[in-house]
């Protein structure tokens, strides 16, 4: 059973939210942005962008968040349950450092 949705944080690195967003680019090009936020201090710790909307993107974001803040095991990363954020690379690399997924409905956070 996943824990509760909370989206409020007492400390820095206690809760993280994910999510990607597709950006429009000239006429016809598009962009996706994916952007890790800590709900303590409202900052982006971690983001990535490609043209693919893919479980790279969002594995670059979650990297670039751990390499800068260095969170402790019992972290609470939370998501929708889109494919990407669902995939067994991105779980993996949230359970190798002790995160805990909370994910909410499909398609939203």
């Amino acid at each position: 059973m996943l824990p509760p949705r909370q989206f409020e944080a007492q400390a820095p690195s206690q809760r993280w939210v994910g999510n990607t967003t597709e950006l429009l680019v000239g006429t016809s090009g598009k962009l996706y942005l994916a952007a890790i936020l800590d709900l303590f201090s409202r900052f982006i710790v971690g983001w990535a962008v490609s043209a693919v909307n893919d479980r790279h993107l969002i594995i670059k974001a979650l990297e670039m968040a751990l390499k800068r803040r260095c969170p402790d095991a019992g972290l609470l990363h939370h998501s929708d349950q889109g494919g990407t954020y669902a995939n067994e690379d991105y779980q993996a690399v949230l359970g190798k450092h002790g995160i805990t997924c909370s994910e909410g409905m499909p398609g939203r956070p």
